[in-house]
């Protein structure tokens, strides 16, 4: 008797599939496609916005240190509020584009920093439209370079984040500090406005971190780490009277401070401190063991 099942025993094999090149033929078109889909956005693209993502993109993936985000300082909101702002953050991100685009049209309007002349003269020339609309004062005295930057250029109310309109600035301020080789002091100013909610728990906070915030950005654009150091003053050393709303705007400010002397570099800068300041180092010195047992 035949056996119905022998076929299977033997095997049979199927006959080949003669389409399968249809799928690597489809796999080739559609690269193909989206190899001329980003061309021609390419080609199309804003030079000026594009400026501002990339810089973007290289502060979140590269420049870690620059971001005050981790740091707590009391007084932080919950994370549902966080979730609740995200909107407000998106939306003054796409204010930032549009004014940078609009203020720096393919990217050419930022002043090249110069090679040549004296450090004031070079930051002049690199500053002067921010120097004329008075977001930026230069002060040249015998032991101090300084450099103020009003708060509005570099952080939104509040907040220790720094803007991409203050980048170019503070990159051409490194730029010509860097070939100094003298230590820089950055400080933070307020006004005498209490926070209300928000991250940071008193004006203490708020200064520092900005002063910690713009420190981390000069280290980044090559100004010598062990060089820098920041400190916040917060509301205690301002230069108007805090009961107008102009005074308080100009108490609202971030001070970059060359020394020129080591003597000043020991000290405070000249137009904060007294004659007679003397700094913790100077204070806290102990004569040696030896003579203390005596």
């Amino acid at each position: 008797m035949r056996n119905p099942y022998a076929k299977f025993r033997r095997g049979v094999d199927d006959e080949p599939d003669r389409d399968r090149w249809i799928v690597s033929y489809a796999d080739f078109i559609t690269l193909l496609m989206a190899f001329f889909v980003v061309m021609y956005s390419v080609s199309t693209v804003n030079s000026g916005k594009f400026r501002v993502l990339s810089n973007s993109m290289v502060t979140v993936f590269n420049e870690e240190s620059s971001r005050a985000a981790p740091i707590d300082f009391g007084g932080g909101e919950r994370p549902q509020d966080k979730i609740r702002i995200a909107p407000q953050a998106v939306a003054a991100l796409e204010q930032a584009v549009e004014t940078w685009g609009a203020a720096t049209p393919n990217g050419n309007s930022v002043n090249p920093v110069p090679t040549e002349g004296t450090p004031v003269e070079r930051l002049e020339t690199a500053l002067g439209p921010l120097i004329k609309s008075n977001d930026i004062k230069l002060r040249d005295n015998r032991d101090w370079l300084e450099i103020e930057l009003a708060s509005e250029l570099l952080f939104a109310s509040g907040s220790a984040e720094l803007q991409a309109a203050g980048l170019p600035a503070i990159r051409q301020i490194a730029a010509v500090v860097a070939d100094l080789h003298k230590p820089v002091r950055v400080e933070g100013h307020t006004d005498n406005v209490p926070l209300s909610g928000g991250r940071f728990a008193s004006n203490w906070h708020l200064s520092a971190a900005r002063a910690a915030t713009v420190a981390a950005q000069l280290a980044l654009a090559k100004l010598a780490p062990e060089q820098l150091s920041a400190v916040g003053f917060g509301e205690f050393r301002p230069v108007a009277d805090n009961a107008t709303d102009d005074g308080r705007k100009l108490n609202r400010r971030v001070v970059i401070a060359v020394a020129k002397t080591i003597a000043a570099a020991e000290g405070l800068p000249s137009s904060t401190a007294p004659p007679s300041a003397r700094t913790l180092q100077h204070i806290t010195e102990l004569p040696p063991p030896a003579e203390i047992g005596q």
